[in-house]
């Protein structure tokens, strides 16, 4: 059955998240049919975050499964005992849709022309929230921005689709820490769905090689080359069936927990 996630699911999510001290939503720009872009900050208790966090979704409509992620994430973050430490020194902004319009009308967006949303970080941005995404995040980030992380689905099924894993980069540094990010992952993960850092996705193997970008760069490529940035990395999780696990609304919140457990223990090595 269908699992839509649209702008009124996340003023539902917003409902019930949002009278949280650490939550503040403004608008990050206005599409071009006149839509505004979400963009979420959570605040950390210190006045000066120690590392920032920078999460996108949504750069095609038809990934629906990463707001689902998302809003497990998110949750975690605001009231698991677990999450002190990150509430105290790591602050995140989060844009729940990078392709608002999209996302409204239906539009899936994969290699839409004249170019696709997740292919608009190089050069002079087309759409309105890919400018605005390169030219906040930098601006926010005040040089503590300490990861980028894009979330995906895949192609429907069949080999790399049924598995969660990160795409690796053409770069040796920033592949090294996509890779030490998974080991951590793999080791906190816990709920239903299953997370393997040998899945990992090497550069140069199946999709993923240069000619895959060839109609421009990905955001996780961009959020990478900021100096500050130690990794940069998109994550892929299946629509339906991962490792045999279904992938569904609760089973997908529920990755996002593990997700920020992840993120946790990457970011309390620094």
């Amino acid at each position: 059955f269908a699992m839509p996630y649209q702008q009124a699911h996340w003023r539902e999510f917003m409902a019930e998240v949002g009278i949280h001290s650490a939550v503040h939503q403004d608008r990050l720009c206005v599409t071009e049919k006149g839509r505004d872009v979400e963009c979420l900050t959570l605040r950390c208790r210190n006045a000066l975050p120690k590392h920032r966090v920078a999460v996108t979704c949504r750069h095609h409509c038809c990934e629906m499964m990463a707001n689902y992620v998302l809003e497990g994430l998110v949750r975690w973050i605001l009231a698991e005992p677990e999450a002190e430490w990150l509430r105290d020194n790591v602050e995140f902004l989060v844009v729940p849709f990078a392709d608002k319009d999209g996302v409204e009308d239906g539009d899936q967006g994969k290699a839409r022309r004249p170019r696709d949303h997740g292919r608009d970080y190089e050069g002079d941005s087309i759409y309105a929230s890919t400018r605005a995404i390169r030219e906040r995040i930098p601006r926010w980030s005040n040089g503590r921005l300490r990861v980028g992380l894009d979330i995906h689905c895949p192609h429907i099924s069949g080999q790399h689709n049924e598995v969660i894993y990160l795409v690796g980069s053409a770069d040796e540094r920033v592949a090294a820490e996509q890779k030490r990010f998974s080991d951590l992952l793999e080791s906190v993960s816990v709920e239903p769905l299953p997370f393997s850092a040998r899945d990992f996705l090497p550069f140069g193997q199946s999709w993923n090689t240069g000619a895959n970008y060839a109609g421009g760069k990905k955001f996780s490529l961009w959020v990478a080359e900021l100096p500050e940035v130690v990794l940069g990395t998109g994550i892929e999780v299946p629509y339906a069936n991962a490792s045999g696990t279904e992938v569904n609304q609760e089973s997908a919140r529920a990755f996002g927990r593990d997700l920020a457990k992840g993120l946790t223990a990457y970011l309390r090595e620094m």
